[in-house]
């Protein structure tokens, strides 16, 4: 059985693969309880740099510039929900972020076309 996935194409700024690196990894608050992955939001959650009790999932999310064909790829666990909805086909265009926005559905001619894939890994 094939582990669930989802996509989500749209458009955005050419500079967006970099923003999302400069985002990165943050320490968790307390101290010392981790990593978060601030660059990217599947539905209001943020990646994890280790699994918990809350975030016992592992996810890869790869955001792929089509235009200029480069990718960035970050691993992380994340909340049980986020299988469900990719299931259920609910991850859109309106509740995954990179570097604090969303793809954009309207093609413009200054915008690069990009696509993104959130799965479950084991």
């Amino acid at each position: 059985m094939s582990q669930p996935k989802g996509v989500v194409n749209g458009y955005g700024s050419v500079v967006l693969l970099g923003q999302v690196r400069k985002w990165g990894w943050v320490d968790c608050s307390p101290p010392d309880t981790g990593k978060n992955f601030m660059g990217i939001e599947i539905g209001g959650y943020v990646l994890t740099d280790s699994a918990d009790p809350l975030c016992p999932v592992k996810f890869r999310v790869t955001l792929e510039c089509l235009t200029t064909g480069k990718k960035f790829e970050v691993s992380g666990y994340c909340y049980k929900e986020i299988v469900a909805a990719l299931e259920q086909n609910q991850i859109t265009i309106g509740n995954v972020t990179f570097a604090g926005q969303n793809l954009r559905s309207d093609r413009q001619p200054h915008l690069c076309r990009f696509r993104a894939t959130i799965e479950v890994i084991k």
